[in-house]
């Protein structure tokens, strides 16, 4: 018999895997049951801590016919920015569509307004064209005032350059629709209008051109949003659905069967609160900082590596801000004189200091608050690899909140086979993932970031070979064959 009340942690390693062990599971929850327990849909809960990670469960629900609604919020392609961003797809690939055009034609903020609009309208209906049609030709015929030309001008000329990269087959969808996004000026709108979430909105236009760029042409991606966009059956009626929600979303409800996604760190705790604190301290302290805590070394080579950060740490210059009460330094002189083997408590307490703050702190409480609505059956998931602005990103790291659970408490899988904390540390990752149903087949290709990483043996034209002793923000610290220990760009390096 399947036990139901220990926290099972999985993790992935290929695109989309997470999304789709979660679907399979709810499905076989709602079939077949575990432990001879059967739970409805509506028992059954996924919390997220962004609503861009919900993005994948939804089309993976959408595929495979579960019933869900979403909790503290639209549905992602019912989002006000989804909806924005996606009106500059559809005037591009289809010209005619003048509901869409009237969405965007001021959106973002550009001062054309509604008796400018209005215009377009009458001249369009009156010569029997397209309102994108009637505009162009006002503004070539100066059937407007100038002002209202010019404005109108400038738009249709960023429109004409977006659809020409949007419709360009040799270009990848999702690096053309953030290059559109960023000369509309699109993330000063957000910031501007909607301060007290725009980050949100910002990480939700990413997760879309994201999304586009598993399709091979504009067209195949903006029929699946248009599906998955779709009214519901108003006859429909049932409340046995899945609830889809964030874990700020998630407070104050219970649910026999909780799902929560995205637990790698940057997703949980997110990116932003970690970069704070690069503010503070540089990313190679905290680096030392959370491998002391969450992944101390236990073999000899480990350990070696772990000595070299903590060296460097203490011969780094630090920067005019940051870390003026010398911790870094303090902390790698511990490590040192314990030989990188024996940590007391207060060199615990050091590493704390350095790698907590309130944000963490309250992202930490929210990952308790997802754990504890769980009433039968906790699963936590994360996926080492990921895709970001059109870059396949790897070697992405369990949340520390999963290394804080008492082990007795916790089941751990890797591929969805029983394992051990020990397994759950980046691993080299498959370069391949076939993509389905009209989606773009590719091989992703890491970007050098993050192709390189510790341990790895690199040639540098001046200094020769050497090992990468550490490696953060497009930065790596290598020690050199010749015994000399250097910040090298990763661009001025290859990989051996």
């Amino acid at each position: 018999t399947e036990q139901v009340n220990k926290v099972r942690v999985h993790v992935f390693d290929e695109l989309f895997a997470e999304s789709k062990f979660i679907g399979n599971a709810i499905k076989k929850l709602n079939t077949t049951g575990i432990a001879g327990r059967k739970f409805s849909y509506s028992e059954i809960a996924v919390a997220a801590r962004t609503w861009s990670e919900t993005a994948d469960i939804e089309e993976c629900f959408f595929e495979m016919k579960i019933p869900y609604r979403v909790i503290g919020g639209p549905k992602f392609f019912d989002r006000k920015e989804i909806k924005d961003v996606i009106g500059y797809l559809k005037v591009s690939h289809n010209p005619l569509d003048n509901f869409s055009l009237a969405r965007i034609i001021n959106t973002p903020t550009r001062g054309i307004g509604k008796i400018t609009h209005q215009k377009i309208s009458f001249y369009a209906s009156e010569h029997n064209i397209s309102h994108l049609e009637a505009a162009r030709k006002l503004v070539l015929d100066k059937g407007l005032a100038s002002a209202s030309s010019t404005k109108l001008g400038k738009f249709l000329e960023l429109l004409e350059e977006g659809s020409r990269k949007l419709n360009d087959p040799t270009l990848l969808l999702s690096n053309s629709i953030n290059t559109l996004v960023s000369e509309i000026g699109y993330r000063d709108y957000l910031v501007k209008n909607y301060p007290e979430n725009f980050e949100e909105r910002i990480e939700n236009v990413v997760k879309l051109s994201d999304m586009a760029g598993r399709y091979e042409t504009l067209a195949g991606f903006i029929e699946q949003a248009g599906l998955m966009n779709a009214e519901e059956d108003p006859d429909d009626h049932s409340n046995d659905q899945v609830s889809l929600m964030t874990l700020h979303a998630c407070k104050g409800s219970e649910y026999p069967a909780m799902y929560l996604i995205g637990w790698y760190e940057g997703g949980l705790p997110l990116s932003r609160t970690i970069e704070e604190r690069y503010q503070v301290f540089s990313p190679f302290v905290y680096k030392l900082a959370m491998s002391l805590l969450y992944n101390p070394p236990k073999i000899t080579l480990e350990r070696r590596r772990f000595l070299d950060l903590a060296k460097f740490v203490l011969e780094e210059k630090p920067g005019e801000k940051s870390d003026r009460d010398n911790l870094g330094k303090t902390l790698a002189r511990m490590i040192l004189r314990g030989d990188g083997m024996k940590f007391s408590k207060e060199v615990e307490t050091l590493a704390k200091k350095i790698t907590t703050s309130e944000a963490i702190e309250e992202e930490r409480r929210l990952a308790h608050v997802g754990i504890t609505r769980a009433k039968e059956l906790c699963v936590i998931s994360y996926n080492q690899v990921n895709m970001f602005r059109g870059q396949f990103i790897s070697g992405l790291l369990p949340s520390r909140f999963i290394n804080e659970l008492p082990n007795d408490d916790v089941e751990h899988y890797v591929k969805e086979r029983l394992s051990s904390r020990e397994f759950l540390g980046p691993r080299s990752v498959p370069q391949q993932n076939k993509i389905q149903n009209g989606r773009r087949s590719f091989t992703p290709k890491a970007d050098k970031t993050n192709s390189i990483s510790e341990g790895d043996r690199v040639l540098h034209k001046v200094f020769g070979k050497g090992s990468v002793i550490a490696s953060s923000n497009n930065r790596l610290l290598i020690k050199f064959d010749n015994n000399q220990e250097k910040l090298i760009l990763n661009d001025y390096v290859t990989l051996l």
